[in-house]
């Protein structure tokens, strides 16, 4: 890792040689068709790969900008957490992303129903 902190390790969980990307991410209308590629890449990198954000953004064609702007919604939804890695004396030294193609905390779409109205109205 560098001193400057932009090495990041992935975790991903995943069988064999290639990606499954379920149809729920594929569909997932909270993302944008950005974060969707974002993710089906990030998905898509070996196991333990360690990245650099100026690698992403080259590879994806983005800026360090919307690179961190898809970081943070993939976070917001969580399709990613991330791990800040501590040596034994505590100092910070670099950061772990786990991306998941399950988010650990999916929610169903909001209910948009008047409070009272006995009607269930989903977006």
């Amino acid at each position: 890792m560098t001193s400057q902190g932009d090495d990041k390790k992935l975790t991903i969980r995943r069988r064999g040689g290639f990606t499954v990307i379920p149809n729920s991410v594929a569909q997932d209308e909270r993302l944008s068709l950005q974060a969707r590629g974002f993710l089906a890449y990030l998905l898509s990198l070996p196991e333990g790969w360690v990245h650099r954000v100026s690698h992403l953004t080259k590879q994806c064609g983005i800026g360090r900008d919307k690179c961190y702007a898809l970081v943070k919604d993939l976070k917001a939804l969580g399709y990613l957490s991330v791990e800040r890695v501590r040596d034994s004396s505590g100092q910070f030294i670099g950061t772990n992303w786990h991306i998941e193609a399950h988010p650990h905390n999916a929610t169903e779409k909001p209910d948009t129903a008047m409070p009272g109205s006995g009607e269930s109205a989903q977006l």
